[in-house]
């Protein structure tokens, strides 16, 4: 039992408390969870650092599992790249359709294709990216909104996928888009001088970006689905102006959320993945 600040009123509560006395605000100290929380959003962790770790172990199983899944009449060779077999057994979006390996049939495709990529110049370039806009968003958005904008943008980008594209695709940049998105809607709500000046800057980011997803071989459905996911989170997650302080206990659960769907969609690939039938 100790004691924490409610985050409505301010007041100092006990922290197990159902009710905060002063302001009526329903749990308000998590049943002594806030401090756990506190610690894996903490100030000097940097979450972005902690994703790109994710998706480097999640390369690495691509190419653990292209090992041990070579083309048939093929034998197994080392790569730097995975496999486009690799990468369907690891969990590659796949189209819409009537098959076994379809993401219809296995929907966890949805959350395991934006922790994975074709090569090691495809993450290469979306780490550099994301240490970058990841960055700048823990920064004026904080951790935990990080965490649930790569998330939910890069569902809605692998979702725009499924709707606009008959091709198969991976890569984290569904996301990455959406937290450009988001960074842009953010200037536009901000307005003002650093909101002009910082909007400037992006459309150029933006043109260049766009011109890059209209190459062959680039899901510019994903790229815009994330984009516009990211936009409007803006608006219906109320981003603040300026960010004071911690972020709410409300947006650090989401996050965690969020988190674990992305390990559960894992956990089912690597199951289905065991499950390979071989050749």
């Amino acid at each position: 039992m100790g004691t924490t600040i409610c985050g409505r009123c301010k007041a100092w509560i006990n922290d197990r408390e159902w009710r905060c006395r002063n302001c009526g605000r329903l749990l308000p100290g998590l049943f002594g969870q806030r401090r756990w929380l506190d610690t894996v959003f903490a100030r000097d962790r940097s979450q972005t650092r902690v994703l790109i770790y994710v998706l480097v172990a999640c390369y690495l199983v691509e190419l653990l599992v292209s090992q041990f899944t070579p083309m048939r009449g093929e034998r197994p060779r080392f790569s730097l790249d995975p496999s486009s077999l690799g990468m369907l057994r690891s969990g590659m979006l796949t189209p819409w359709i009537d098959d076994p390996l379809s993401t219809r049939e296995q929907p966890w495709r949805l959350l395991t294709a934006m922790l994975l990529h074709g090569g090691m110049f495809h993450i290469l370039m979306n780490g550099l990216s994301l240490l970058s806009l990841g960055g700048l968003i823990e920064a004026l958005f904080g951790p935990a909104t990080m965490w649930v904008l790569f998330t939910l943008t890069g569902i809605a980008g692998n979702v725009a996928v499924l709707l606009f594209s008959e091709h198969p695709a991976l890569g984290a940049s569904g996301g990455l888009f959406g937290l450009f998105g988001a960074i842009l809607g953010w200037t536009v709500r901000r307005g003002g001088t650093v909101g002009i000046e910082m909007r400037r800057q992006l459309m150029r980011t933006l043109i260049i970006n766009i011109g890059i997803s209209c190459l062959p071989g680039i899901s510019f459905a994903a790229h815009a689905g994330g984009f516009a996911a990211g936009f409007l989170a803006t608006w219906l997650f109320r981003i603040a102006h300026e960010r004071s302080g911690r972020e709410s206990d409300g947006v650090r659960i989401a996050a965690l959320a969020c988190i674990g769907l992305l390990a559960a969609g894992a956990i089912c690939a690597a199951v289905a993945a065991l499950r390979w039938p071989v050749a």
